[in-house]
């Protein structure tokens, strides 16, 4: 049985019944890439599998769940990341780590640093590496949560842990719930804020990481009061 195959086995039931064609993407791909993920939505439109730790979307939205082309939007959770305009993201984590296609390659992707890397050159050997690394995905953490009594997670639901990796560095770190589309906005506050602070994490300010209903838009400094000015003489 080929990894595909067997990713697809492990999935829950297709998000959407009406796979469709990808159209009007915002990025250009190699035709074959295109292709087999047309394929496998073709087969399954959008699934949960790995226990629910990776999330393929669909071709089409379908009520809360965004499809490829609504979460790929220019202008939407991933605006800030402007050096990331030319992937085209198929699959998200459990914490909201994407999978995204490359031109001819598929790259993961890190939301705190607005970085990505190389993950595999096709989607059957995508499949197989997430099948050997579903720890990475979540899997553990996903048990640990529904052991412990955490609320049930729907499509859309991730865990944002209580640190950013990049500060939480090796610490212990708990899990709330959020939705997909208020998680990849922390994570975009926080890139935007790694970025004015020229990658440093050990100085930021993250109170509102965890804030239930956070500003989304990082708070302006206060402007210094202007100089008074200094008494003439005559």
């Amino acid at each position: 049985m080929s990894a595909l195959a067997q990713l697809i086995k492990s999935a829950g039931v297709p998000v959407s019944r009406t796979p469709q064609r990808l159209r009007d993407l915002p990025v250009t791909l190699a035709k074959e890439r295109r292709i087999e993920l047309e394929t496998v939505l073709h087969l399954r439109d959008g699934f949960r599998a790995l226990d629910g730790a990776l999330l393929i979307r669909p071709s089409v939205s379908v009520a809360t769940t965004a499809g490829v082309q609504a979460w790929n939007r220019l202008t939407g959770w991933r605006k800030p990341y402007a050096k990331s305009s030319e992937l085209l993201f198929f699959a998200d984590d459990i914490f909201g780590r994407g999978f995204a296609m490359y031109r001819d390659a598929i790259v993961r992707f890190d939301p705190e640093r607005g970085t990505y890397e190389h993950y595999a050159f096709k989607l059957e050997a995508w499949a197989s590496r997430v099948l050997e690394e579903k720890d990475s995905l979540g899997v553990p953490e996903l048990t640990a949560w529904r052991e412990g009594g955490g609320d049930d997670l729907v499509t859309t639901d991730k865990l944002q842990p209580s640190l950013p990796r990049v500060v939480a560095l090796g610490e212990s770190v708990d899990y709330v719930k959020r939705t997909d589309e208020d998680l990849m906005r922390r994570y975009a506050r926080l890139f935007r804020e790694l970025e004015a602070a020229d990658g440093i994490a050990a100085g930021l300010d993250l109170d509102w990481w965890m804030s239930a209903e956070p500003s989304y838009e990082p708070s302006l400094p206060e402007p210094e009061p202007e100089p008074e000015p200094e008494p003439t003489t005559t």
